[in-house]
């Protein structure tokens, strides 16, 4: 997985405007927090969230019928419904 390199990267982006942060600049520090912030919401989101959601997601097989003989419940002529359309 690239675990480890996502969070170097994340790691070496937000130690660039911690000066700006740590300055107490009225423009620049609530800026260089906002980055800050972003940053480390989005690596939660990339690597938590995203695969925990895609995990979760139905799988596009299952929703598939694996027996193509019952395909008759699905395109059924009009006199000869089953039950199972009903």
């Amino acid at each position: 997985m690239r675990f480890t390199p996502i969070v170097l990267t994340t790691v070496t982006t937000v130690s660039g405007p911690l000066p700006l942060t740590l300055t107490g600049s009225q423009m620049w520090s609530p800026l260089g927090w906002v980055i800050i912030g972003g940053l480390l919401v989005s690596t939660v989101l990339t690597l938590v969230v995203v695969p925990v959601l895609y995990r979760l997601a139905p799988s596009r097989q299952a929703a598939v019928d694996p027996d193509p003989a019952r395909s008759d419940r699905i395109f059924a002529e009009p006199g000869n419904l089953s039950p199972a359309t009903t």
